[in-house]
């Protein structure tokens, strides 16, 4: 059966490099070879994201979060902002309210830009201790400017958090400066999901008040590998990060969106997000009739082409997503996308205008 053509968020194309190092025989989380490889890839995200250090869960992006909010709970005399403009960002709310983190919120209608003067004087006023945003808010597409909030931030001392899980990979992120930041294995850096991680800029030290599992100080304690991380996932991840690193797929993906936005635009079908604030690796569109999107999420699908349609938050919203975080999407598997969308459209007028 042929494999069919992937414009999910994730799970994304996997380059036949990175299934061949997945499929090696599995070796101990507690032999040096294996703590040379997780060496290997923590330099490899050092280099991409210029954070000095990373930790590496078994889990998925939402388990990176749960480290972060984890740990800003041992900040006890600090209280934090978070700002929504997505399903992400609420995430990171509910996240917060778990761990009983002191916070104030700053909520804007889905895919609305923010106002970062307001954010500045929030910080000000309340004396925030800590930030945490989501960089590409996936829901809609939207980039959140992570350079601003860093700028603002840095006037008041205030610590930057961010979820950075569908950015990373797709574009070149300076680090540096965040205090906490989460990225997945999956989505822009093109491996297998199943490793989470957590980018820092500071040395960690274990906390008695968190669980040790969540507690990145206890993971550096422990020489980064306190529990079973799998091999067969590390080295799938190493291997596609060593691919990201020989090239750069970001001009690509801009192409890609010029066309696909471009044709959207001829076929009158809406974008949720302008093109000033999107980003290049997610396009939302939304339909007017019940179940449109559905209803060519269903199409698509049946014809070989996978798109983001089944999310809750999407069939709510009548809401489509078409990303490309894969750089094994090829301008021909555009085209075919395209062709389809013309195919229904002619079929049944109602399904796209």
């Amino acid at each position: 059966m042929k494999k069919p053509i992937s414009f999910l968020s994730g799970p994304v194309m996997i380059s036949p490099k990175v299934s061949k190092a997945f499929a090696q025989a599995a070796i101990s989380h507690r032999s040096s070879k294996f703590s040379k490889l997780v060496g290997e890839v923590q330099s490899k995200l050092k280099t991409i994201t210029k954070a000095k250090y990373s930790t590496l869960m078994m889990g998925s992006g939402s388990l990176a979060n749960e480290a972060i909010a984890a740990n800003l709970s041992t900040l006890k005399n600090e209280v934090g902002l978070i700002i929504s403009n997505g399903e992400f960002g609420e995430r990171l709310m509910n996240q917060a309210r778990c761990h009983k983190l002191k916070f104030h919120s700053l909520k804007k209608n889905w895919g609305e830009v923010f106002d970062y003067n307001e954010i500045a004087e929030i910080l000000l006023k309340k004396k925030i201790g800590w930030i945490w945003l989501v960089h590409c808010e996936t829901s809609t597409g939207v980039m959140n400017h992570l350079e601003k909030i860093l700028t603002i931030a840095n006037k008041t001392n205030a610590k930057v958090c961010v979820d950075c899980i569908s950015s990373i990979g797709i574009y070149q992120i300076d680090l540096s400066k965040i205090y906490l930041a989460s990225a997945s294995s999956n989505k822009g850096l093109e491996s297998f999901a199943g490793v989470a991680i957590i980018l820092h800029n500071y040395q960690p030290k274990p906390s008695n008040n968190i669980p040790q599992y969540l507690d990145i100080g206890f993971y550096h304690a422990k020489n980064n590998i306190p529990f079973t991380l799998s091999s067969n996932l590390v080295n799938a991840l190493n291997a596609s990060l060593k691919l990201i690193l020989q090239k750069s797929k970001t001009a690509k993906i801009k192409k890609l969106n010029d066309v696909l936005a471009n044709f959207l635009k001829q076929q009158k079908i809406k974008i949720v997000v302008s093109e000033k604030v999107k980003s290049c690796a997610i396009t939302t569109i939304e339909f007017d009739q019940a179940q449109q999107s559905e209803k060519l999420g269903k199409f698509l699908e049946s014809q070989g082409i996978l798109v983001h349609y089944q999310n809750s938050y999407l069939k709510e919203r009548n809401w489509l997503q078409i990303a490309f975080f894969s750089s094994s999407i090829k301008f021909s598997d555009l085209e075919k996308l395209k062709n389809l969308i013309l195919k229904l459209k002619n079929l049944n007028n109602r399904y796209i205008i």
